[in-house]
């Protein structure tokens, strides 16, 4: 796994949602989650 950034964690969640409101389910890409860095 590449290696943290500081003062972010990594959360893992099961759906992303597109600036037009579309909602990306990780399911439909063949993943069990997506990988997004937050401000800790």
């Amino acid at each position: 796994m590449r290696q943290g950034r500081p003062g972010y964690k990594l959360i893992f969640v099961a759906y992303i949602t597109t600036r037009s409101g579309r909602r990306i389910y990780a399911y439909e890409r063949g993943l069990k989650a997506f990988a997004i860095w937050v401000k800790a």
